[in-house]
């Protein structure tokens, strides 16, 4: 890793898994002008995850298309952005669970589903993001 600031080598000075261990935390520190930042490393799901739209067609998997409509869901609360955020890896995270590299369009309703009914997001903004998929 390179350094954000001056483009130097940094040195890993902690690492922690993260999120089920999909994800890697790491905090890196510059050996040339000591800045210190985090960096998140997660796994590209859009190469090795394809999703079966209604067609039966494969395409990539989009991390994007899960966070616009969960973001349409709770577009309606404060801090909408950073709760889409924090619901989108709940529930990439569960799709990762089910250990398969095919997506289907009712894996990703019933895990959308799922982390908004415990986030008590209501029925109505449910059933719209669900088309949205």
């Amino acid at each position: 890793m390179v350094c954000i600031l001056c483009d130097s080598k940094t040195k890993t000075s902690n690492t922690r898994t993260m999120s089920r261990g999909y994800q890697k935390w790491r905090r890196h520190t510059c050996l040339r002008c000591s800045a210190v930042f985090t960096t998140r490393e997660v796994a590209d799901m859009s190469i090795s995850y394809r999703f079966q739209q209604l067609d039966g067609t494969l395409v990539a998997f989009s991390r994007d298309a899960v966070f616009l409509s969960i973001l349409d869901a709770v577009r309606h609360l404060p801090e909408n952005i950073s709760i889409a955020g924090e619901l989108t890896a709940t529930i990439i995270a569960q799709i990762q669970d089910q250990k398969r590299l095919l997506v289907t369009r009712e894996n990703v309703i019933e895990a959308c589903t799922d982390a908004l009914r415990h986030y008590n997001i209501g029925s109505s903004q449910i059933y719209r993001s669900q088309h949205q998929l």
